[in-house]
């Protein structure tokens, strides 16, 4: 009943005048959801691999004095090491392993000598965004705390969401009290002839039987679409990097827990998929037993947690109006529209398209019984009205400039490494040459006709433009550079 009254006043409010869809300027709009195609992990395939990479990881590391370092190179940086060949064996050199056989309570979250602590999020505005939602969550580990609230010097945090090839990596490195993030990229047998498909990246196999992996540290993910700096050191090179968490009070709207709002989440994730699903290293039963506030409290401990933008749940929750959010969170997404900021996290609890969302149940239930070879994409759950709020597309009616800040201002501004490749291309104009913007023009146009490409602008990882907004950019760069058809 509660699920058809949210329905009947979001189709009132998409109903309401064109001075609200100026307000809320995603309401109403029919769009065909792009391909959703990602193929980046060609971007990581120059650079070095395997044994060629760890030697570059430890080179000029002092083996004698391991603790030292990142909690990466203490393992990776060994005479010997045990071979990584799965996301639990990952955990368990990092020291992130959940215990067999954990007594299911919030008691045990971060545990100090019993378990790291987790949390388990619906919906993320992180680089796997795309990924996220209550039906395929992301995984966030991190070091349990010291008995006195304290965290370990050599801390360490992940994160993981099945659907691509690689886990995120942060660890503290003692020595010199700087944040080491990292890219764990792995491979499966399907790799081999380039097979992979919906199976192997969103069921369990994407977490087991990786054949290889390629520990891979931030200053070579610079000039990709991987980059860490944007969210991570976004006032550029001599600003320390920073772990975020924007939503970071209570009460939590997006992550499981075994009360309150978070108990939604986790009702949409078991209605899907059972009550017996492991998920990311996580027993099923644990699940529930998520805690957003142990993550937050490991945060403050580290006390390098970076909160601009932050995303004030208490308050945006009592502004929402029927299934419309009120001042607080306008004002968060307009900073982010401004292209200062990355996206904010939505004011829904649940992002999910419920009536798209049973239709995907229907047919990944099929394939799991064997009734059916055909195994739905879960990134199609999330509901596309939503988008332009999520950061996946532009708001309706976007002009030109806003089309810039948006899509390309986070990784096209003076504050860059001006070193990199991509720092030619800034949204301020004037800054540039002709050849420069004639080369953005080409890459727009490999967003219109190229879905996989990792060359395309903007990243598709990101953002979504339709072939009208694209147009619309490229003739304002055209005009702006008086470049002629």
């Amino acid at each position: 009943m509660l699920r058809v009254l949210i329905l009947i006043l979001w189709v009132q409010a998409c109903t309401k005048s064109d001075t609200q869809n100026a307000v809320y300027p995603w309401l109403g709009v029919e769009r065909e959801v792009p391909p959703l195609v990602f193929d980046y992990e060609q971007q990581l395939e120059f650079l070095p691999q395997g044994d060629d990479m760890i030697s570059r990881l430890c080179f000029q590391v002092d083996t004698n004095s391991l603790s030292e370092y990142d909690r990466v190179r203490q393992y990776f940086c060994q005479e010997n090491y045990e071979p990584i060949d799965s996301l639990k064996s990952l955990q368990s050199a990092l020291g992130l392993a959940i215990p067999d056989s954990l007594s299911p309570d919030i008691g045990s979250n971060g545990k100090l000598g019993v378990s790291p602590g987790w949390a388990i999020t619906g919906h993320s505005t992180s680089l796997v965004s795309r990924f996220v939602s209550p039906i395929n969550p992301r995984v966030i580990l991190f070091s349990a705390l010291n008995e006195d609230g304290s965290v370990a010097e050599d801390y360490v945090s992940m994160g993981f969401v099945r659907g691509d090839q690689f886990v995120e990596i942060v660890s503290r490195e003692p020595r010199t009290g700087s944040l080491k993030f990292f890219l764990i990229a792995f491979k499966q047998a399907c790799n081999t002839d380039h097979s992979c498909d919906i199976k192997d990246l969103q069921t369990e196999l994407v977490e087991n039987n990786w054949t290889s992996i390629n520990v891979i540290e931030d200053s070579f993910l610079s000039n990709t679409v991987f980059d860490c700096t944007h969210c991570h050191q976004a006032d550029g090179l001599l600003e320390d990097k920073k772990l975020r968490l924007q939503e970071g009070n209570a009460p939590f709207l997006h992550f499981f827990q075994s009360e309150g709002l978070g108990e939604d989440l986790v009702a949409s994730f078991t209605d899907f998929h059972g009550t017996n699903y492991d998920l990311g290293g996580i027993p099923s039963e644990l699940l529930p037993y998520s805690s957003p506030q142990g993550l937050k409290d490991f945060l403050d401990a580290t006390e390098s947690l970076d909160s601009r933008n932050s995303f004030d749940s208490e308050l945006i929750i009592l502004e929402v109006q029927g299934s419309l959010p009120g001042e607080t969170w306008l004002a968060g997404w307009n900073a982010y529209r401004g292209g200062d900021f990355i996206p904010f996290p939505s004011w829904k609890n649940n992002i999910l398209d419920l009536e798209e969302t049973e239709s995907l149940k229907a047919s990944w239930q099929a394939w799991r019984d064997g009734s059916s070879d055909d195994l739905p994409d879960l990134r199609l759950s999330i509901d596309d009205q939503l988008g332009p709020t999520m950061g996946h597309r532009a708001a309706t009616g976007a002009s030109a400039e806003e089309l810039l800040k948006a899509a390309c201002q986070r990784c096209h501004n003076s504050k860059l490494d001006p070193n990199l490749g991509k720092s030619l291309f800034q949204v301020d104009l004037d800054s540039i040459d002709r050849n420069e913007v004639e080369v953005a023009i080409e890459r727009l146009e490999l967003h219109k006709n190229d879905a996989s490409s990792p060359l395309a602008m903007p990243p598709r990882l990101f953002m979504d433009l339709s072939d009208s907004e694209v147009d619309l950019l490229i003739d304002f760069l055209k005009e702006d550079k008086g470049i002629e058809d």
